[in-house]
């Protein structure tokens, strides 16, 4: 069936209601975040030694404030290498206690696994570290609001070991905790990120996002991931701990997504956009094997489900026009000038970039000139995961078993991020 074309006009007029000069900024930018004034000074818990270089970090921004400092991509999103069999704890627990408390408190974790069963697999105490992200304006209400929120983003995931490798390896589940950041917590993270690109210098200049260069060399003893270590510890945790989000695959094939917005111990989910009935859940659904995969995303967004690319028996027959019109809206979901949090599903986010791939791979498809595409000659956008284009490898930014899996989206909003801080 031939799908509609009114997608582009969805993701456009989304974008022009919110006026948003953040996630959904014009000409791929974002404002400028507001800087104030404090500190704070971490403990150390279940986690590397969080001892934060305090004076490094204060001369670092007085040094930024003259001339400012050129971020990249890996200085504003960053991958963890996983750690050596044994050396598991070189990660930050989710349990780890800073100035500002737990990471993850237990009751709420506890709240995460009743209302969502299939996160009880996990133990708290196994889940790890493996993602940080800084964004000075994330979206935090919908059109026709321009509300933003400074943010520290943590992906964790639980850590296992490999029966073949006798490797450190991950399960196929994260938990993606939001902490909202004040103005003075802002100007901490903005000192400490500018003493981390001193100590990365040119090694995260140029390259594409990946597993964080400093720390594959150094190791995560060395004195990048401690001080990375410091700033989560300083400036997240209990306290501003505002939302939590999860994705699951308890059956290897059936990927459960979804949001809570956090109030003490208690935990409300939202609404998914795009899903008719305040749906506050939703299924990835993966079946067959690499040249037969049959993804669905259910409940199906509306406008468009990506239906046809997500289909490896249907996509290399389908109607062209069909094609072409999915990949303009996988390209969509991608760009963060087109489409953010509030107006996008969340599976949709997750299967874009592997749906877009199928179309240029197995079509063809000359996707590049799509208007919809995001474009920053400032940085190098390419993609490259281990675990490449497989379906099954749907994590945003973080790890399909040891492999890393990330998404387009996280690599373009990592663009506007660096670029907004380096102005």
């Amino acid at each position: 069936m031939q799908r509609p074309t009114s997608f582009v006009l969805f993701f456009v007029a989304s974008c022009a209601a919110v006026g948003f000069a953040g996630a959904c900024g014009g000409d791929n930018d974002v404002a400028k975040p507001s800087v104030g004034t404090g500190d704070a000074a971490p403990e150390t818990g279940g986690g590397p030694e969080a001892g934060a270089p305090d004076a490094i970090a204060a001369d670092a921004a007085d040094s930024d404030s003259a001339g400012g400092t050129a971020y990249d991509l890996d200085d504003v999103s960053f991958l963890y290498p996983l750690p050596a069999t044994g050396q598991e704890n070189d990660l930050i627990a989710l349990t780890a206690t800073g100035a500002r408390g737990a990471l993850l408190p237990a009751s709420v974790f506890a709240a995460l696994g009743q209302a969502q069963p299939d996160m009880s697999n996990y133990a708290l105490d196994t889940y790890r570290v493996v993602g940080v992200r800084v964004d000075p304006c994330l979206p935090s209400t919908p059109p026709p609001s321009t509300a933003c929120a400074k943010e520290i983003r943590l992906s964790a995931q639980p850590l296992t070991t490999d029966p073949t490798t006798q490797g450190v390896t991950t399960e196929d589940a994260a938990i993606h905790l939001f902490y909202d950041l004040d103005d003075a917590t802002w100007a901490d993270v903005l000192a400490r990120l500018a003493a981390l690109k001193a100590i990365a210098g040119s090694s995260t200049s140029g390259v594409p996002l990946g597993v964080h260069p400093t720390m594959q060399a150094q190791g995560l003893t060395g004195a990048y991931a401690q001080a990375l270590a410091a700033l989560v510890l300083a400036d997240a945790g209990d306290t501003n701990l505002v939302r939590v989000a999860y994705m699951v695959a308890p059956f290897d094939q059936d990927w459960f997504m979804g949001t809570f917005e956090r109030s003490g111990s208690s935990l409300s989910p939202d609404a998914i956009p795009r899903l008719d009935g305040g749906i506050t859940m939703q299924l990835s659904n993966t079946t067959g094997g690499t040249n037969d995969n049959v993804a669905s995303l259910q409940p199906p967004p509306s406008p468009f489900d990506l239906q046809i690319l997500l289909d490896y028996t249907q996509l290399p027959t389908a109607d062209i026009g069909t094609v072409t019109t999915e990949a303009h809206a996988a390209l969509s979901a991608e760009n963060p000038s087109l489409s953010n949090r509030v107006t996008i599903d969340c599976a949709t986010c997750h299967v874009a970039t592997r749906a877009l791939d199928a179309a240029q791979s197995m079509r063809g498809l000359d996707a590049s000139a799509f208007p919809e595409r995001f474009s920053d000659p400032s940085f190098n956008l390419t993609r490259t995961p281990g675990a490449a284009d497989a379906l099954q490898a749907q994590r945003g930014f973080g790890y399909f078993g040891a492999q890393t899996a990330f998404s387009q989206r996280t690599i373009n909003e990592s663009a506007v991020v660096a670029k907004a801080l380096s102005q």
